[in-house]
């Protein structure tokens, strides 16, 4: 008899317009969500599309505990911060 073992990883993607101050439950529902998924090991990251003047995306998500290397923003396409560090790909 032969056993035959699939593994797979999964990645989920959420994609969102933006993020604010951390003052609203989208946040907290993120912050949320991204802890839950972190303690279960599941890879994630989350996207966002729209520009922030106030701050960076990093920041913000920093600010709920999202760690910076699962964010992705558009905008660093455009903007190409000199801190790489804060870049994610």
């Amino acid at each position: 008899m032969i056993k035959i073992e699939m593994r797979f990883q999964v990645v989920i993607y959420n994609v969102n317009l933006g993020i604010g101050l951390a003052s609203s439950g989208v946040e907290y529902a993120q912050a949320y969500r991204y802890s839950a998924l972190k303690s279960l090991g599941v890879e994630q990251k989350y996207i966002f599309l729209d520009f922030t003047s106030v701050s960076t995306v990093y920041q913000l998500c920093d600010n709920i505990g999202v760690d910076s290397k699962d964010v992705l923003w558009f905008y660093d396409i455009f903007i190409r911060e000199k801190d790489t560090s804060k870049l994610s790909y």
